[in-house]
C-alpha cells in the first residue's frame, strides 16, 4: 500500500453551475490542481437543469479500487459508533 493522499472536495455547488459559491469553487480549483495534480477530486451532485427532467442518483464508480477502500472506512466508522 502506498501513503498516497487525496483530498476531496464534497459540494452541493461542484456541479451546480450557478451561484456565487460555484464562482469560489472554480477560481480555487485552479489553485488546488496545481498543489495536488490528480489527488484533488470534486464530488457534487448532477443536477438537472431542465425543470422536467427528473432528479434521480446515479452511482457510477470510475475507480472500483477507490469504492472498495471508502467502503472499508465507512464500515469501520460505522463500528466504532457501536
Amino acid at each position: 500500500m502506498t501513503d498516497r493522499r487525496v483530498l476531496f472536495e464534497v459540494s452541493w455547488e461542484a456541479a451546480n453551475i450557478v451561484g456565487g459559491i460555484h464562482t469560489v469553487l472554480a477560481t480555487k480549483v485552479r489553485e488546488m490542481q496545481r498543489r495536488y495534480e490528480d489527488d484533488y477530486i470534486v464530488v457534487g451532485p448532477d443536477v438537472p437543469r431542465d425543470g422536467d427532467e427528473e432528479r434521480t442518483f446515479r452511482e457510477e464508480t470510475w475507480l472500483p479500487e477507490l469504492s472498495d477502500e471508502l467502503s472499508r472506512i465507512i464500515e469501520g466508522l460505522a463500528a466504532l459508533r457501536k
